[in-house]
């Protein structure tokens, strides 16, 4: 469990005090807010898998080619979700829809649910 306090929970708090703080200097709408806040997930996700694949336990229990395997597609992932936020951004980039806000979020909690399993489950 102190696994993912330091390899999740920590990096998100950093992240959602972070940009507390960045929201002072740049005011964004809440949609706007939360549909950044899925794609940041995303790229955290992406940062988070990098550490959780190079610990002894989880590649000691899937064994090193398999290890390899699951964080490439975590990663890609990660990608694939950060490029679909980003490109309905670019389609309703003049309309602020909740439907695409709640998406992104979800995709970004997704995209950092799979290394948070990936930790748990070693």
């Amino acid at each position: 469990m102190i696994k993912f306090h330091v390899s999740v929970i920590i990096p998100v708090a950093v992240y959602v005090v972070m940009s507390l703080i960045d929201k002072l200097a740049k005011p964004l709408s809440l949609r706007n807010s939360i549909t950044k806040a899925g794609w940041d997930l995303c790229l955290l996700a992406m940062g988070i898998t990098g550490g959780v694949f190079v610990d002894d336990a989880v590649i000691g229990r899937l064994s090193h080619p398999t290890a390899i395997v699951y964080a490439i597609l975590a990663f890609l992932t990660g990608i694939f979700f950060a490029l679909i936020i980003t490109h309905l951004q670019s389609i309703y980039k003049d309309k602020e829809l909740w439907w695409v806000s709640l998406l992104s979020i979800f995709l970004g909690i997704v995209s950092i649910s799979i290394p948070a399993y990936f930790i748990l489950s070693s």
